[in-house]
């Protein structure tokens, strides 16, 4: 790797906290979604669908928006997204398992929506 390559994200106007967040909330999301693929296979969640290779795009998508400005309706593979934006891995966790305390109050998983 070379020295251009290290410090190609600030010719895009990112900060090195910026890109290293960007990083660690994709892989947040890829491991998230890793164990609900495996907890839905084993029969201990009702429903998953992977986000697979979409991390990157949904996090930059979200951290291109601006807070209290712009609208976003996120759909049920946007873990990477919803995480960017403020919900938690508990979050995600609580809906997948339709748990009372799910912040989305959605009558079905998946269906983000965060009531802060």
């Amino acid at each position: 790797m070379s020295i251009g390559q290290l410090y190609k994200h600030r010719s895009l106007g990112l900060s090195d906290d910026e890109a290293v967040r960007m990083y660690t909330v994709m892989s947040l999301a890829a491991k998230y979604d890793e164990r609900a693929f495996m907890l839905q296979r084993a029969g201990k969640i009702p429903f998953h669908v992977s986000g697979m290779g979409q991390y990157a795009g949904q996090v930059g998508m979200a951290f291109a928006m601006k807070a209290q400005k712009d609208y976003f309706l996120p759909y049920y593979r946007d873990y990477a997204f919803v995480l960017s934006v403020g919900m938690t891995v508990r979050d995600l966790m609580l809906a997948v398992f339709c748990k009372a305390e799910d912040v989305n109050r959605r009558w079905k998983t998946n269906g983000w929506s965060l009531w802060r």
